[in-house]
């Protein structure tokens, strides 16, 4: 599944969820494992979609539990083309290190908010703050 970024909730101490971006730092878009499958019923075909989930890398685990199966440049062709030994040897958490996450609105629970906005970095800038500095 190609994609340019994707989203996790963190809960601070039982608080209230933040919602975070994470994107592959060097390039726009990246690949994610996923499965595709046709379900057909009587009266109706259904396209399924899933993406691939494991326990996360380094930078996921401050963040959440678990995180999408994102492949390493290298290996998007294999997962298209490889039978299910070798997909499943590719499942591992993402071992590089240029994936990076920010803070980002509320914004993006509601899907309805469909533009630019939800994307991006929340702004923590506090007011008065030079009034501090020497």
């Amino acid at each position: 599944m190609p994609s340019s970024g994707f989203y996790e909730w963190k809960a601070p101490n039982g608080g209230a969820k933040q919602p975070y971006r994470i994107y592959r730092e060097d390039d726009p878009t990246f690949a994610m494992a996923g499965l595709w499958d046709v379900w057909e019923g009587d009266d109706e075909t259904i396209s399924c979609v899933t993406i691939l989930t494991m326990e996360p890398n380094d930078l996921m685990n401050s963040i959440h539990d678990r995180m999408p199966v994102v492949l390493p440049k290298d290996t998007e062709s294999d997962w298209l083309a490889a039978d299910p030994d070798t997909r499943k040897e590719l499942c591992q958490p993402y071992p590089k290190d240029d994936l990076d996450a920010y803070e980002i609105s509320t914004r993006v629970n509601n899907p309805g908010n469909d533009d630019s906005q939800v994307i991006e970095p929340l702004d923590h800038e506090q007011s008065g703050v030079g009034e501090f500095s020497a």
